[in-house]
């Protein structure tokens, strides 16, 4: 299992309620639809990628993880969190 960035994808209405010049300027420097849904297609289909595990992906190849991403102690925050915010009861 690996993970990925699609990139900020600027022809959505995700950006609809920001301002006005910072849509436009996603809209002129975000990626499209389909640059967007590459790097998934790519992990989904390519042979490349067939025996690739644990990894995370930008632009079609392996990225470096931010610092953040590298905290074992905030990743198991993260992780509970998200189970105490997605239990059912």
């Amino acid at each position: 299992m690996n993970s990925l960035h699609p990139g900020v994808i600027g022809t959505t209405k995700l950006f609809r309620h920001l301002s006005p010049l910072l849509a436009a300027g996603i809209r002129l420097f975000g990626k499209t639809i389909p640059q967007g849904a590459a790097t998934q297609c790519y992990l989904a289909a390519h042979p490349a990628v067939e025996d690739v595990t644990g990894e995370y992906f930008s632009d079609c190849k392996i990225a470096k993880l931010s610092r953040d991403a590298q905290n074992d102690a905030l990743g198991e925050k993260l992780w509970v969190a998200s189970e105490e915010l997605t239990a059912t009861s």
